[in-house]
């Protein structure tokens, strides 16, 4: 199954649309959870509950679903294991017939699917261990909110641990979903449950306050109830309606349909010679591991598990420090995660689609440990040997010539679209909080100020979130490992910073120190990617030598990322202007506004015109300028009506 630059900007289309209805939906709710619920119960849903489900999901469920291997790498590994096989059935080879011979082969033709879905299927026991560790942390050892304010607080916790063990039995169906690229389907069911999960969280809040933090309790099991069942459903009906899928599934599970049964854990039975013939007991364990679970997976499982283990405190470092240190109380953490949602609006609806799907693509169209030069003399290698086989294929493309295309465009759009949230916030942050809270936030100039520093935020969690999947997926074992390390150095400086930053600037320290912990990250993806690419150009698929007679080496072998990063100057002045007139208009605004009952008045309209006159000369502007990024755009286009 071949991965194509149509599949990824579907995937991302899809999910765009599940993260802009959610959004959408999500933030009408909670506009009306700020008017009437108390900031007590917000805080204790919305920041500690949800930190605890969030946590326990991303460590069960990350490191299985960044080891993910694309069908090409499990159908190899079914080689292996067929190879395997026949060494050790031998002996019996002589006395065998034919059909005993073939049986064996079904059988290990199975077998590394078999073995991947066992593996995914340890993500249940990770969170069931990881549900009672968190669980006591969060009962015993952490402050408990006030009894008054909110009730029912250990009993939330215990059915918030439960509701992520049952979210994990969907990890299988993922997996699947992940090999044959059901990006539409996985929206779906998201979108679903999550719209689900929102409406009744938000009525139980609202209409039954004695249930007190139980209402989201509640939303998590009914999110989670309806998520594995929607996602089982969809993901093997439509592997089956693909009649491409069949010459795969007849060598994955030797059959030409999907059923449930394919997802329950099976032993391998291909090497139960294998584990009946070891003498020593550690040779057994060894064998007795290699017939339920597939090793070689387990491994990047295992380097990827210390890797999403230091990701989560750096994601979501200052929550943990907010609540072990009370930095926060629990109602100021409530505030502290209504502004921070606003403020993330934009990241969740563009910026981590693109980032999942493009970890995906990457893992798909380039390989570990390789630069991109290696890469290429080998797929050149494999097209001659191709067509001397078939002239038919003669002078066509390589992927991977379209991967370092769409790695490049895809890397300037969500640089661009960062820089329009830098832009545009800084003028229209206390106009989106006097909507979205009326005046409890649109009239505190602490709030309007996070704000507005979170853009500068935003734009680098936009850099960080290409650059950062095309390392991790672009790594090899070795580098890897050495990353894990790397990262605990970047955990205790980032948490050093939340603590030193926080007290001197209050609320504003953390995300000053989100943002230093983001140009740290984003450092050392770019060196990475610097080497991938050494010898290239932006736009240009020509490998310059550095022994070419009209080379300086210094400037010419160095792959020139900062033209992908940094706006055109053209651009850059439009950019400048939108900013200058934008705080123009919002000076006015701001002058001549009163309440939430009277924002919609005259200045707010002129406000709004101003800044829509603003953001579309800018984009006519990037779309004259950056000629590259438009085909891209209209390609993505043209390519989503086709599927359409």
């Amino acid at each position: 199954m071949e991965q194509t630059g149509g599949m990824l900007v579907r995937s991302i289309s899809y999910n765009m649309l599940l993260q802009l209805s959610f959004r959408i939906v999500s933030f009408v709710l909670n506009s009306l959870l700020i008017r009437y619920v108390n900031t007590e119960l917000i805080g204790t849903c919305n920041f500690r509950l949800q930190l605890l489900h969030s946590t326990i999901v991303f460590l069960a469920r990350e490191p299985f679903k960044r080891a993910f291997p694309n069908i090409k790498l499990l159908l190899s590994r079914n080689e292996k294991l067929l190879n395997k096989s026949k060494t050790l059935n031998a002996d019996d080879d002589d006395d065998d017939d034919e059909n005993d011979k073939l049986k064996r082969q079904r059988e290990s033709n199975v077998s590394s699917f078999r073995l991947f879905i066992n593996s995914v299927w340890l993500t249940l026991p990770n969170g069931i261990l990881l549900s009672i560790i968190f669980g006591y942390i969060w009962m015993f050892v952490l402050e408990k909110p006030d009894e008054t304010l909110v009730a029912n607080y250990e009993l939330s916790v215990v059915f918030c641990c439960m509701s992520c063990c049952l979210e994990l039995c969907a990890e299988p169906f993922n997996a699947v979903s992940n090999l044959f690229y059901l990006a539409k389907q996985k929206v779906i069911a998201e979108a679903i449950s999550l719209f689900v999960y929102n409406t009744s969280f938000v009525a139980l809040a609202i209409f039954v306050p004695s249930l007190g933090s139980m209402s989201f309790s509640i939303g998590c099991m009914i999110y989670s109830t309806i998520f594995v069942f929607t996602t089982a459903r969809l993901v093997i009906k439509n592997v089956n309606l693909n009649e491409a899928n069949k010459p795969i599934l007849k060598q994955l599970v030797h059959s030409s349909q999907l059923t449930i049964k394919h997802f329950f854990p099976i032993s391998d039975s291909s090497l139960k010679q294998s584990s009946s013939s070891s003498s020593s007991s550690s040779s057994s364990t060894i064998n007795l591991a290699a017939k339920w679970f597939d090793i070689e997976y387990l491994k990047y499982v295992k380097s990827f598990y210390f890797q999403s283990i230091f990701k989560q405190l750096l994601t979501e470092g200052e929550r943990y420090l907010i609540t072990l240190f009370n930095l926060l109380t629990i109602s100021e953490s409530g505030v502290y995660d209504i502004i921070n949602n606003l403020g993330s609006l934009i990241a969740r609806f563009i910026f981590l689609p693109i980032e999942d799907q493009s970890y995906i693509y990457f893992t798909n169209s380039f390989k570990r440990g390789y630069t991109y030069k290696k890469q290429e003399e080998e797929a050149a290698e494999t097209n001659a040997k191709k067509d001397l086989e078939n002239p038919s294929n003669l002078n066509k493309t390589t992927t991977t010539n379209n991967s370092k295309r769409i790695f490049e465009n895809l890397l300037k759009t969500v640089s661009l679209v960062g820089i329009l949230v830098l832009v545009f916030g800084q003028s229209y942050a206390q106009l989106g909080l006097q909507i979205y809270g009326g005046d409890k936030l649109g009239k505190n100039f602490l709030y309007i100020n996070m704000l507005r520093f979170h853009c500068v935020y935003l734009f680098l969690l936009a850099v960080n979130g290409v650059t950062e999947s095309f390392y991790n997926a672009t790594m090899s074992e070795s580098q890897l490992n050495s990353h894990n390390y790397r990262l605990i150095k970047f955990s205790v400086i980032y948490l050093v910073n939340v603590l030193l930053l926080a007290k001197w600037l209050h609320i504003y320290g953390f995300v000053i120190a989100n943002c230093l912990n983001m140009m740290l990250r984003i450092y050392y993806s770019i060196k990475h990617i610097l080497k991938v690419f050494q010898g290239y150009k932006y736009l240009n698929d020509s490998y310059r030598s550095s022994g070419s007679a009209d080379d300086v080496h210094d400037a010419n072998d160095s792959y020139d990322i900062q033209k992908i990063l940094l706006p055109q100057n053209f651009v850059l002045f439009t950019l400048i202007l939108s900013l200058l007139l934008t705080k123009f208009s919002e000076n006015i605004y701001w002058h001549n506004t009163v309440s939430l009952d009277g924002f919609i008045n005259q200045y707010t309209v002129l406000h709004l015109i101003i800044g829509a006159f603003s953001g579309c000369l800018t984009l006519l502007v990037i779309y004259k300028k950056e000629n590259q990024l438009s085909i891209f755009i209209k390609n993505f286009i043209k390519d989503r009506n086709k599927k359409i």
